[in-house]
């Protein structure tokens, strides 16, 4: 962990780059005053020991709108401050609250985890979505600790390649988590579990089996490997003791009570899942573990942060209002959910954020995500084979169907009718196609209602047709692999297994074991811009500035690479750098350079962490880094025309440098290019090279003409956020991935556009937006904001964007976002 202060900034990156950065108004070292490490030892708001430290004198701290807990060391008292702050105030209007004479810790959720020490009395300002402000009337003694967030596994299981093996694995995982109260909801106490490897013996280390929680918790398993792995993250969150028996029937037992989780279970399946067999066990450990989860970010309004749950005014509602189940035990917290319908409450909860594919050998790739609490599904054979259920699964998102195909086809115009189009190239080396032939256009397998898989053409909803795959055996793969992956719950996919899938990434093991490579405490962020192609200056400049946006803010290096020879490109790969972002043209022998062609099986390691091959077909090439030491990456399945490939790469960089995680940045960018089955995610597409400003990246929805003036703040949490928080000024916290709408004026609007990295309109993306009458090129942008109540412009339920059919959606058909590829 590196800590500095350099021309009145404190700056922290630790070991895999993650920053934040601290704005003082003048700051002298000091090194007397009270010491942020011995106030965090004796809080329970910290860890057992800070990574870095400074200390110095000061009248004021800046640094981003995050959550902030403050202790007053004197009376022992834990306050919500940005609730008690953001009370007192409006909308977006700044809002300051004070703090009298005392001793304090002022803890901020910063991405590097921030901890403030100082004496006296303070005033504390906050702009939602810009910036808190910590003020002093006199110079002061601040001591400034930051805890880092590289998270490390405790060590390593070996087991036999069994099914008993391993349970046996899948038992100890719970020595990851911190602790065993309802606090286990909150990210930051999920450590990741031990990591797991293949042997002839079991070895569990020491360390481990003193880490492992025994509780009243035991889960019964078939002897079956792949019940095993969907086994895992529930395993994981209740602390399970794992057994297998062969021709069991699949159950769970609690304090009190025997839980069948087999065809007779109480407990129902998902849609489109059999009552029977591995899919359907996986369906029901899906449930438990939502439950258990949701319960907990409940029944943790009792612990030391009981102020700000966003659920926590629930309680009553629900009847979970014995102070003692926060820290009863995890069997019988269960119990009490399973006990109550939180029918009433589900709009609280967001949709599940990621679900993996896994088949007997994914253990694993278990291991390294299980605390990140996925939903689990076998990778074949059990889900239900009808036309309804392939029509029901997007290209894209995997809780409803498409809505909204974004931009014309190539060689449409905006009336639907033909032009003469001049011809586009394509990323391969040659002549290019007539641009109304399929090639030339973006294959597109149409599903939603109305239209199916191959054959005729799905009809928009403005009478234009978009072009559809003609191969009836492609599109015969394309609907088993769907049947085969769908998962209802998961906003993020991915599938452990060979081959590219239809939705959401491919999960290569290697990519999750590859990420303990890229942990180094001194170089900051380096990102490399590859261009090999002579005509695509564009698409290099583009990229470039948005990488280099947040340059500063970051610490983060930009380098461009143009024209390499074969050697060259080499070096670059085996170099190492935080992402790649390669423009190339290939031919069937590889990357096309100055000199020849390349190849990565040419390479001995790669060392780029993460990757953006945008070249035709590159997906072989992406796998190969993958297993060469990479952790994630972008790769093309089919041509890709330079246009949109170039629309692509530079909306992928907007993203990435935004915060966004790998796979949903490439979802969203290849659907703003409107190419929804071209690009695909491989490795541990999870993966974030940076970090957003305000915790959660945060898509921002704004409502057409007719929505009269409603936006809708989305946060989709990245996977390893479930069960965070964000705080919105006119609702106070939400559970991240729970979207928030409300009516803003135009000045508001234009506000929260600055600091909005991706805004939606009209089923169309944009990265960057400084006036709102540019969302709205056809009405007056006076007659948006008009004094309408938000509900009465919310004509329709989306029920897929909530856990429980039930509860209405933020969003109306006419104008949910277009369809992010995850």
């Amino acid at each position: 962990m590196e800590l500095r202060e350099q021309e009145g900034t404190l700056r922290a990156v630790d070991e895999s780059g993650t920053t934040v950065s601290v704005s003082t108004d003048g700051w002298e070292s000091a090194r007397s005053g009270s010491s942020v490490s011995a106030a965090v030892a004796e809080s329970v708001v910290g860890p057992d020991e800070l990574d870095a430290t400074l200390t110095g004198e000061t009248r004021g701290l800046e640094f981003p709108y995050v959550h902030l807990t403050l202790v007053d060391r004197t009376t022992g008292e834990i306050t919500d401050l940005s609730s008690a702050v953001d009370s007192g105030g409006d909308g977006y209007q700044e809002r300051t609250g004070r703090l009298p004479e005392s001793r304090y810790l002022l803890v901020a959720e910063t991405n590097v985890r921030s901890y403030f020490q100082f004496d006296g009395a303070a005033s504390v300002s906050r702009v939602p979505g810009e910036w808190n402000r910590l003020r002093f009337e006199e110079p002061t003694v601040v001591s400034f600790g930051v805890e880092s967030s590289v998270e490390t596994a405790p060590d390593t299981v070996t087991v036999p390649r069994t099914p008993a093996g391993m349970a046996t694995a899948v038992t100890h995982f719970a020595a990851g988590a911190d602790v065993q109260t309802a606090d286990r909801s909150w990210v930051t106490t999920r450590g990741p579990p031990p990591t797991v490897q293949w042997g002839s013996e079991t070895h569990v280390p020491e360390g481990v089996r003193e880490a492992t929680p025994t509780t009243a918790v035991e889960l019964t398993l078939p002897a079956d490997p792949q019940a095993v792995c969907v086994a895992g993250p529930l395993a994981y969150y209740l602390g399970a003791t794992v057994e297998t028996v062969s021709g069991a029937t699949p159950a769970l037992d609690l304090p009190t009570r025997s839980l069948s989780l087999g065809a007779d279970s109480p407990i129902e399946t998902h849609d489109s899942v059999e009552r029977a067999g591995t899919a359907a066990l996986a369906s029901r450990l899906t449930r438990l573990l939502q439950r258990s989860l949701y319960g907990d970010c409940v029944v943790r309004g009792f612990g030391d942060y009981s102020d700000h749950v966003s659920s926590a005014a629930q309680r009553e509602a629900l009847g979970l209002t014995h102070p003692g189940l926060f820290d009863a035990p995890l069997g019988e917290r269960l119990e009490r959910y399973l006990a109550v319908d939180f029918t009433t409450v589900s709009g609280l909860f967001p949709a599940w954020p990621l679900s993996l594919s896994v088949g007997n050998d994914a253990l694993p790739v278990v291991a390294r995500t299980a605390h990140y609490l996925p939903a689990l599904a076998p990778t074949a054979g059990e889900w239900r084979s009808s036309d309804a259920v392939v029509e029901a699964t997007s290209d894209t998102d995997h809780t409803r169907p498409s809505e909204d195909w974004g931009r014309p086809p190539v060689g449409d115009d905006e009336d639907g009718d033909e032009t003469d189009a001049k011809p586009e190239s394509r990323r391969t080396p040659g002549d290019s196609p007539d641009p109304s032939s399929a090639a030339a256009r973006r294959r597109v397998t149409a599903e939603r209602p109305g239209g199916s898989p191959g054959g005729e053409p799905a009809e928009r909803s403005d009478g234009r047709v978009r072009s559809v795959e003609a191969d009836a055996t492609a599109v015969d793969d394309d609907r088993q692999r769907r049947i085969e992956s769908r998962h209802d719950w998961g906003r993020y996919h991915g599938r452990v297994g060979s081959g590219p899938p239809v939705d959401g990434f491919q999960a290569s093991p290697e990519g999750f074991r590859n990420r303990d490579r890229f942990v180094d405490e001194e170089s900051p962020l380096r990102i490399v811009a590859v261009s090999c192609v002579e005509d695509a200056p564009t698409e290099l400049a583009d990229a470039v500035e948005r990488y280099g946006d947040r340059a500063d803010e970051l610490a983060l290096d930009v380098e461009v690479v143009e024209r390499p020879t074969v050697a060259r490109l080499a070096r670059v790969f085996e170099q190492e750098s935080d992402h790649l972002h390669l423009m190339a043209h290939r031919s069937e022998d590889g990357i096309v350079c100055v000199d020849g062609t390349f190849s990565p099986t040419t390479l001995s390691e790669s060392n780029a962490r993460t990757f953006l091959l945008n070249a035709c077909r590159s997906h072989a090439d992406g796998i190969e880094l993958i297993e060469r030491g990479s952790v994630a990456g972008v790769v093309t399945c089919r041509d890709v025309l330079d246009e949109m490939a170039a629309e692509v790469g530079a909306a992928f960089a907007h993203l990435l440098a935004e915060g966004f995680c790998v796979v949903r940045a490439a979802g969203i960018a290849r659907e703003r290019a409107s190419v929804p089955s071209d690009y695909v995610a491989v490795g541990d597409g999870t993966h974030r090279v940076t970090q957003t400003s305000d915790v959660v990246p945060k898509v921002l929805l704004v409502g057409s003409a007719d929505r009269k003036g409603v936006l809708t703040d989305r946060r989709r949490p990245a996977v390893a956020e479930q069960g965070a928080e964000f705080t919105t000024p006119d609702e106070g916290p939400r559970l991240a991935g729970v979207e928030s709408p409300s009516r803003v004026d135009r000045d508001t609007l234009g506000h929260r556009l600055n600091y909005a990295p991706v805004v939606a309109h009209d089923g169309q993306y944009e990265l960057r937006v400084d006036d709102p009458a540019e969302l709205f090129s056809e009405a007056d942008p006076a007659e948006l904001f008009s004094e309408a109540d938000p509900a009465e412009s919310i004509s329709e339920a989306d029920p897929a964007e909530s856990i429980s059919d039930e509860v209405p959606s933020a969003v109306s058909p006419d104008d949910r976002l277009p369809n992010e590829a995850e």
